[in-house]
């Protein structure tokens, strides 16, 4: 026995009830159009973040960078990296790394 079936057994088919029931399958279609649809539009949005502004203010890479200037590295580690090859890890974040 079907449930359009036990339906039709259960409630006359002039019953206001019946005319809400028969329209089920199409309201469930019409809401999972609708929530596919939201989830294509989210995965089709982009938010462009910068890394600045993922780091709390407070943060504790942010204090040193105010506090402390990089940029002496360079010139201590200017004999060691050759011009001609490829382009290595900046020296100055490798050393930032380490105080994280």
């Amino acid at each position: 026995c079907s449930v359009q079936g036990l339906h039709a057994l259960l409630i006359p088919p002039e019953s206001p009830l019946s005319a809400t029931i028969n329209r089920i399958p199409q309201l469930s279609n019409e809401v999972m159009e609708m929530m596919m649809k939201n989830q294509v539009n989210e995965r089709e949005q982009m938010e462009l973040l910068t890394i600045k502004q993922l780091i709390l203010q407070d943060h504790l890479v942010r204090k040193l960078e105010a506090e402390i200037d990089f940029s002496f590295i360079y010139l201590l580690v200017a004999d060691l990296y050759s011009l001609l090859r490829r382009p290595c890890i900046d020296p100055v974040v490798l050393n930032k790394m380490s105080f994280i």
